[in-house]
């Protein structure tokens, strides 16, 4: 199925939050959930920071929404300003992250992920950026094998980016060159 993808603006927002929010339904008694909950993370708030410090990539079926995507120049979604965030390896070229990739339960397994995925690359290249990377939590198999099939590799395993209180101690940054 062919999903139309733009660049959201603030009057999405909300929408975007109601997709977080069903999102963190359908995942809360998984065991590969990433530590997602709704009014927790992710919710129409980061949508807000994404949208006004990189770009927020929304997917549409019909008019409704199906997915989103979030990446920015920052390695942390957070912006921690005391440096907690654990520096990442040097890259040839500007590199750009990738923070929240959520389909709507009612569109999984239709190809919304790998177009959202294609279209942040092609957005990035224009941008000058070299290469998309993500942290993904070891636990989370679900978005392990949806990013290495859609050509991100692990270039470092084993990374505490601070999120152990919520029993995530260990990430995996992958990278896609562009």
């Amino acid at each position: 199925m062919e999903f139309s993808i733009a660049k959201a603006c603030a009057s999405n927002l909300e929408e975007t939050g109601v997709l977080y929010g069903a999102v963190c339904d359908s995942l809360a008694d998984k065991p590969y959930n990433p530590g997602w909950r709704r009014d927790g993370f992710p919710t129409a708030a980061n949508a807000k920071k994404y949208l006004e410090t990189g770009t927020l990539l929304l997917a549409r079926a019909n008019g409704i929404l199906a997915g989103s995507v979030a990446f920015t120049p920052n390695p942390s979604a957070e912006e921690e300003e005391d440096g907690s965030f654990p520096v990442p390896p040097p890259s040839t070229g500007a590199v750009w992250y990738i923070h929240v990739l959520a389909v709507h339960p009612d569109f999984l397994r239709q190809g919304v992920a790998s177009q959202l995925l294609d279209a942040a690359g092609e957005q990035a290249r224009a941008a000058g950026v070299s290469a998309l990377r993500l942290y993904v939590w070891e636990g989370n198999t679900v978005a392990i094998h949806a990013y290495e099939k859609n050509g991100y590799l692990p270039i470092q395993a084993g990374v505490d980016i601070g999120l152990a209180e919520f029993g995530l101690e260990r990430f995996t940054l992958y990278e896609k060159a562009l």
